[in-house]
């Protein structure tokens, strides 16, 4: 797996935690493909993919073939709380608010599977609507905002409003909430064209992302971060 702005954030959301046993949650896991070789350096994380779509979870089996303590659950974000309450040392989703067509549902049963102490990660993609690769995402976005009531979950894709989202998770009982922003929109196309050539200069565009992101957030509106960065990372703790 090449090293990019998401193995990055993989490696350092779990190295705190290497010298003990985790349970981790990954709410919309698709086909997996960021675990492989993470789950190979973190042998102490027991991991559980949750995707209602029958072909990535396929893909995801393939891929993680052979490594133990891996669950793939048939299943929406949303419906966990009965099985899984507070079950879970880290609840994580990585492009997916974006996508989730009941997002107050999903954010509270991210934070019921939790365990008491354990984290809550959600990272997340504003680049569906901010920069729209042609007109069929465009008109995906505005329906998913103007009559989500029309539009499958499946297809889903709008822009979760940061406030909104912190607030629900508040509510839900997440506290020491703090909001990251990353991948400002030109160094994530580089990366999309060196990250499966060049490690080393994959690290110092995640490196100068960041130095990026840490110097002008303060400095900008809150509509100007949106564009220039427009990943989200939105964590807390269980209360």
């Amino acid at each position: 797996m090449p090293y990019d702005f998401k193995t990055a954030f993989l490696d350092a959301l779990l190295l705190p935690f290497k010298d003990r046993p985790v349970r981790l949650v990954d709410l919309g896991s698709g086909t997996s493909k960021d675990f492989p070789d993470l789950l190979r350096r973190y042998p102490n994380v027991a991991y559980t993919g949750v995707e209602p779509s029958e072909s990535a979870r396929a893909t995801a089996a393939r891929l993680l073939h052979g490594i133990p303590q891996v669950v793939l659950e048939s299943a929406w974000g949303e419906s966990l709380a009965a099985r899984y309450r507070g079950t879970f040392d880290i609840t994580l989703s990585l492009s997916v608010l974006e996508h989730v067509k009941y997002l107050d549902s999903f954010l509270d049963t991210s934070v019921a599977i939790t365990a008491p102490g354990g984290l809550v990660v959600h990272r997340y993609d504003l680049g569906h609507a901010l920069y729209p690769v042609s007109w069929y995402e465009r008109a995906l976005v505005w329906g998913s905002r103007t009559f989500p009531w029309g539009i499958p979950a499946s297809i889903f894709t709008t822009h979760p409003e940061v406030m909104h989202v912190t607030r629900t998770l508040a509510a839900s009982g997440l506290h020491d909430l703090s909001v990251g922003y990353a991948q400002m929109y030109g160094l994530k196309q580089a990366m999309n064209h060196v990250a499966q050539i060049d490690s080393a200069l994959a690290t110092r565009i995640v490196q100068l992302d960041t130095e990026l992101a840490d110097a002008l957030v303060s400095r900008l509106s809150a509509r100007e971060v949106a564009r220039l960065f427009p990943t989200v990372t939105v964590r807390g703790v269980k209360g």
